[in-house]
């Protein structure tokens, strides 16, 4: 989500309170009413997951999933899937702005049976399927 107590620099104005109403940023300039109000799509992001043909998984992020999912379709995606095609998505997450770009570099370390615990939703055999061996002490 995008939070409307930030402050933004809006294209082509001067830096403006996100905390004014829409009236007054469409005052300021045509059209910034409904800029400031697509603002929440544009800021989602997504980190997913695909099967590729092989059966490895492949983990990625972007800014539009339905793009992204399409250019893997077609092998212009990332070079991995591009000879592992077709694939298929098996799961996603959405975030705000950033967040899933760090959540694609920490699932990509994981091993292929904790990311298979993930995907079918086995939260609880994640521990035990990390790399590090953790202690209680």
């Amino acid at each position: 989500m995008f939070h409307r107590t930030e402050v933004m620099n809006l294209p082509g104005s001067r830096s403006l309170s996100a905390k004014r109403t829409c009236t007054e940023l469409a005052e300021v300039s045509k059209g910034v009413c409904e800029w400031f109000l697509m603002q929440e799509y544009f800021f989602m992001a997504y980190m997913y997951i695909q099967e590729c043909a092989d059966s490895s998984y492949y983990t990625g992020s972007t800014w539009n999933v339905d793009k992204r999912l399409w250019e893997h379709q077609q092998g212009i995606g990332a070079n991995y899937t591009k000879y592992r095609l077709p694939v298929i998505l098996v799961y996603f997450e959405e975030y705000d702005r950033e967040d899933p770009f760090y959540r694609e570099k920490q699932v990509q370390g994981w091993s292929r049976k904790k990311k298979k615990a993930f995907i079918d939703g086995r939260m609880e055999d994640l521990p035990k399927l990390a790399k590090k061996i953790f202690f209680k002490k």
